[in-house]
């Protein structure tokens, strides 16, 4: 039988773009410093509904950088945590300006939900403005009756244009130079595509220690 030309082209180019290595562990980019803010960064008093195994990943994590401001390209970006196994009632995602003023704030489902978890913005979020910081929380709800029981985490996230690049970048390639100035939203985001064609394959699997190790997360961390 034939192959379709279309889909011959597409499985050799997915196979040449995994084939292509990280030229080099991904090295992160000088911090742009974050606004001086009381809004939390990161708090658990409480670990009763999260279960993972080891303890090192027994929390709600952001996968970018803490204390710096992040860009992405989008100015609705996908924001990416880390999230054990729980029996949390739901996630509580909230935008604020950088004043600290809230701009938006909704309740997310999270049945049958754990390890890497986007959340994109929702339609009916305020779009980012080109150049103008915002901070962004995720709470786990564990006790919607006693709400001091959260888990919460968050960071900085600047919507700006990338220096061009080239368009002929394979996915590896891409993911490097986000992280390199700093836009560690879109370099999640295109891991998170490409781990979804070949979750198993081993570049796949190397892009994703360079990627942590690179904002200083446990390398105890699994999709």
């Amino acid at each position: 039988m034939q192959m379709n030309k279309s889909i011959l082209f597409l499985m050799t180019s997915l196979s040449v773009s995994l084939t292509t290595p990280l030229l080099a562990q991904i090295e992160p980019p000088p911090n742009s410093p974050a606004p001086v803010s009381t809004t939390s960064g990161g708090t658990r008093p409480s670990q009763a509904c999260l279960k993972s195994i080891p303890k090192t990943t027994q929390r709600l994590i952001a996968l970018n950088p803490d204390q710096a401001i992040s860009f992405t390209q989008s100015e609705r970006p996908t924001l990416f945590v880390y999230l054990p196994r729980n029996e949390a009632r739901y996630l509580e995602l909230s935008l604020f300006n950088d004043q600290q003023q809230g701009l938006y704030q909704t309740t997310l489902s999270t049945q049958n939900q754990s390890g890497l978890i986007g959340l994109l913005l929702p339609s009916d979020a305020p779009k980012l403005v080109k150049g103008k910081n915002y901070y962004w929380t995720v709470a786990v709800v564990c006790n919607v009756n006693d709400r001091t029981e959260d888990q919460i985490i968050g960071g900085w996230i600047q919507y700006r244009e990338l220096p061009k690049a080239n368009s002929r970048l394979l996915p590896v390639e891409r993911i490097k130079l986000y992280a390199k100035q700093g836009f560690w939203y879109d370099a999640f985001r295109e891991w998170s595509d490409l781990h979804q064609k070949q979750p198993h394959h081993p570049t796949v699997k190397k892009a994703w220690t360079d990627l942590i190790q690179a904002v200083g997360l446990p390398t105890s961390l699994n999709p």
